[in-house]
């Protein structure tokens, strides 16, 4: 090869390189300021991170406590339920003695008192095995005598015990209704002012739950919402990483081709020499 045309190649080749060299340093440059952005995006999602972190830390405290409280009112509407099923039932015990206190009446007059029977045969039980305990003079027949009353009598109460048990939600003398009555009245009421104190106490926690339903509702939309600036700062710098590898890949090529020419030119001068 001439000098002339070795130096045309040179010459030719020296642009090339420039231009390479100048595509290659603006691509760096631009490379620098992606990873900049990257950076700077990755930091910001880190910090949304632990923001939402502290948060959703924040938010499962304070739902534990609300749980507490929530079933601290669930244990006083218990309460109210069951004073309040308790006090409607002592007043249908009321009802249905008011309903039978005149065919009781009636009964009794003709010795038919469910209730008066009931107290009579669980007292003649009672006077006759004291009777046969204490007194030396029974004899063997009379005993005999005594002992199958007694189990006849047994057999009448067990029978008319579905009728007295429905009077004893409360227990009451039912041989006086009319004490029974004012006795039952006594309890209801009871129980009727001890539901009303539970109500106050409930009506009390509700302000200081709608409080912490509230907080809890801020706190949960607050993690929310930094859990999507998260994701969205992460998304843009994986975004910004892709872009980062697609032009590393040029600069690679570029750098390939610069190193080729460098081979070639160190050919060019070997043959030259």
């Amino acid at each position: 090869m001439s000098k002339a045309g070795a130096r045309g190649q040179d010459s030719d080749s020296d642009h090339l390189d420039a231009d390479l060299r100048e595509r290659l340093t603006a691509m760096e440059i631009k490379v620098r300021k992606m990873r900049d952005t990257r950076g700077n995006l990755n930091d910001s999602a880190h910090r949304s991170a632990d923001q939402r972190n502290a948060m959703q830390k924040r938010y499962k405290e304070h739902r534990e406590l609300l749980d507490e409280k929530l079933a601290e009112r669930k244990a006083v509407r218990d309460l109210i339920a069951q004073h309040k099923a308790r006090r409607n039932s002592i007043q249908q015990q009321m009802k249905d003695l008011f309903g039978r206190q005149k065919s009781n009446r009636d009964d009794e007059k003709g010795g038919r008192s469910a209730a008066g029977e009931y107290s009579r045969l669980i007292s003649e039980i009672s006077t006759l095995e004291v009777l046969m305990e204490t007194s030396g003079r029974v004899s063997l027949v009379k005993e005999k005598e005594y002992l199958n009353d007694i189990k006849n009598m047994r057999r009448r109460i067990k029978e008319l015990e579905p009728e007295v048990e429905q009077f004893e939600i409360v227990k009451v003398d039912l041989t006086d209704v009319d004490a029974a009555i004012a006795t039952l009245k006594a309890e209801a009421d009871i129980s009727h002012q001890a539901m009303l104190e539970q109500v106050e106490i409930a009506d009390g926690m509700k302000d200081g739950l709608d409080e912490m339903f509230s907080e809890r509702d801020f706190l949960k939309a607050e993690g929310d919402r930094l859990h999507e600036e998260f994701v969205s700062e992460k998304e843009k710098a994986n975004a910004v990483h892709e872009k980062i590898a697609d032009l590393m890949s040029q600069v690679t090529e570029i750098r390939g081709e610069l190193e080729a020419q460098r081979k070639e030119r160190k050919s060019w001068m070997t043959e030259h020499n």
